[in-house]
């Protein structure tokens, strides 16, 4: 195995403890020395902890696994639990974990959390805007796919709007769960290929006269919220005036108007 081929489903396999030794102690060092793998193994174990809460399932990850996650990636997960039947986990997690999720508690985010919203998307934004091929989960070409499943999931009729005379070309979109709730993402590119994002959920986060911003790294994040809907735009500190610029319209942006 080299080192750059270390695949979602090897990291699977050592988050679950299957691998042979030598191969666990090969994907640990990857993850020691590549904050990205890192980040995407941290978003498989929060993403698995999330299935184990909404389906009740008492699957424990072996005591070593959860020593080398905790030394090799840092945190405090000792206490959290994890699916260990990988080809299960992928598909759960794919096909029915995010619907399953969101008719458990549409818009059930806490009142005061836009801070916190801005705080968890900026996390996501810093791992995912380090890919290249793997930017988005379904691409441009699936536009109607992308209006229906997305608007679906956070409970409102999502629009992908054109920002091409703002000099952004559409990527594609990813779902993006906070606090077990579903966010939408839309991916943008700029000119330098810089990724800029456009997120939206329902919430029961009140209203916000002033837009919220926050940094996590080098991204900057503006949010908002509007009618039992939050708002959150993202992107590089260099393209800071277009993501506030964005940010000033970004309801009218994203919900289709009837």
């Amino acid at each position: 195995m080299t080192q750059s081929s270390v695949d979602d489903i090897m990291l699977m396999a050592f988050i679950d403890g299957a691998l042979e030794p030598a191969a666990a102690a090969k994907v640990e060092a990857k993850i020691a020395a590549d904050p990205k793998v890192a980040g995407r193994v941290k978003l498989m174990i929060d993403s698995t902890e999330l299935l184990r809460q909404s389906f009740c399932a008492e699957l424990a990850v072996p005591a070593e696994v959860q020593r080398r996650a905790v030394t090799t990636i840092g945190g405090d997960w000792r206490r959290r639990t994890f699916s260990v039947a990988m080809p299960v986990a992928a598909a759960i997690i794919v096909a029915f974990a995010v619907g399953v999720l969101f008719e458990a508690g549409r818009g059930s985010l806490a009142p005061d959390g836009l801070d916190h919203v801005l705080q968890e998307v900026g996390e996501y934004h810093a791992v995912f805007a380090q890919e290249t091929s793997h930017l988005v989960e379904v691409p441009a070409t699936q536009l109607a796919e992308i209006r229906m499943w997305l608007g679906e999931r956070v409970g409102f009729p999502l629009a992908v709007p054109d920002l091409r005379g703002d000099g952004l070309e559409f990527k594609g979109a990813r779902l993006l769960v906070v606090d077990g709730r579903p966010v939408a993402q839309l991916m943008y590119t700029d000119a330098a290929g810089a990724p800029i994002a456009l997120c939206a959920g329902s919430s029961q986060i009140p209203d916000s006269p002033n837009i919220h911003l926050a940094s996590n790294g080098d991204t900057r994040l503006f949010g908002s919220a509007k009618a039992g809907r939050f708002f959150v735009v993202a992107g590089p500190s260099g393209r800071q005036a277009l993501l506030q610029e964005l940010s000033n319209n970004i309801s009218d942006l994203l919900v289709v108007r009837s």
